[in-house]
């Protein structure tokens, strides 16, 4: 059969075919209207003036439906389409902004915005510009009852302690004062914990160091001989706590063993109460007041309360010297359990020393507290 001719054709063609400029605009209408992304602020569908038609489910103006072999497509002016909505994030934030400004004012002032009426909502409190005297002086005073009572306390004492110390502190402080901390005296008492451990830390470090050098551990060769003979050394230091707690002097002719004398532990004591940056003797109570070169007064301490200090301190002297027992150190972690035991054993042993003992002891105590610097 031949082909039929291009004028036989072009008659069987549908009406919107015998436009060719028609057909690539209805497609690019039809990827307008539905678009893969949402256009931006910036992007605008065609010109209500343009007289181009889309396809449309719903009926069609009268003279717009074109024919064709398939299924009939209405069409529509474009001015009749609906404009998708256009996503702006600037303006969506400053809405959700505006909200919740909105509902910050209404907590605030008690009174709905929307409505304009009051209504119960929560009470806010204001922290006075001197809070931090009130929080630093709590701390002060948890100092005095760590040194007046245990340096390693019992999570019982800890908690009667930081009771104690917040009362005394906040009462003595301005109304205004008072009234905030009551509401937030839970958490202020159970801060006050830390600062039993940051003691405890600034000590140990130091006892590390006296340790090291006081009981002649140092040395400059790293061999085994070196290394087994430090070994040795604490192993005869540590299996009884005389050997590194006391001393034995002689009095008028008389042979004495001091408790707790030991020239180490007397440094160190000398050390953190008043030749360092941590000023201790700032915490602990002296009995009597008595003239200085300078015309001063300066408070004596009285062994007595040394009784924290001396066997918090042969608690952390027995715990370093364990870390070189092998020769080497072996960095360790002071266990609050697993040292109270024996911090106990060093309590019962300070209480039971006879008068003369602490009589004896009080006279080394004086050679490093006699002119103490304020």
């Amino acid at each position: 059969m031949g082909q039929p001719s291009d004028h036989g054709n072009h008659q069987l063609q549908p009406q919107w075919a015998q436009h060719p400029n028609l057909q690539p605009e209805v497609i690019r209408t039809f990827s307008a209207v539905w678009p893969r992304e949402w256009p931006s602020q910036d992007q605008h569908f065609a010109s209500n003036n343009n007289p181009m038609l889309v396809p449309n489910s719903g009926p069609s103006p009268s003279g717009s439906v074109v024919t064709g072999p398939g299924p009939t497509q209405p069409m529509i002016p474009m001015s009749q389409v609906p404009v998708a909505p256009q996503r702006d994030r600037s303006s969506h934030i400053a809405k959700v902004s505006t909200r919740a400004s909105r509902r910050r004012l209404q907590a605030k002032s008690g009174v709905d915005l929307e409505r304009g009426d009051e209504k119960a909502t929560r009470t806010f409190s204001f922290v006075p510009l001197n809070s931090g005297d009130v929080i630093l002086a709590c701390r002060e005073e948890m100092k005095y009852a760590i040194f007046k009572i245990s340096l390693l306390p019992t999570t019982t004492e800890i908690a009667t302690m930081a009771r104690s110390s917040w009362e005394v502190a906040v009462n003595r402080q301005s109304a205004e004062l008072r009234n905030w901390a009551h509401n937030f005296r839970s958490s202020q008492q159970n801060n006050l914990g830390n600062v039993v451990d940051s003691i405890r830390s600034d000590m140990k470090d130091v006892a590390r160091l006296f340790v090291y050098f006081r009981y002649d551990l140092q040395t400059y060769q790293m061999s085994v001989p070196h290394l087994m003979s430090r070994g040795t050394r604490v192993e005869y230091l540590t299996a009884d706590h005389s050997r590194f707690l006391d001393v034995t002097v002689t009095i008028n002719g008389q042979t004495v063993t001091i408790l707790f004398g030991n020239p180490a532990v007397m440094a160190y004591l000398g050390y953190l109460l008043y030749d360092s940056r941590y000023q201790y003797h700032r915490y602990i109570d002296g009995d009597y007041t008595g003239p200085s070169p300078g015309g001063h007064g300066v408070s004596a301490l009285n062994v007595n309360k040394l009784r924290p200090l001396f066997t918090m301190t042969g608690t952390l002297f027995r715990w370093a010297l364990e870390e070189r027992r092998t020769g080497t150190v072996v960095d360790s972690e002071l266990w609050v359990k697993n040292n109270q035991e024996y911090h106990q054993t060093l309590v019962e042993r300070f209480d039971g020393m006879t008068p003369q003992q602490k009589a004896a002891l009080q006279t080394l105590v004086d050679q490093i507290a006699t002119w103490p610097l304020n």
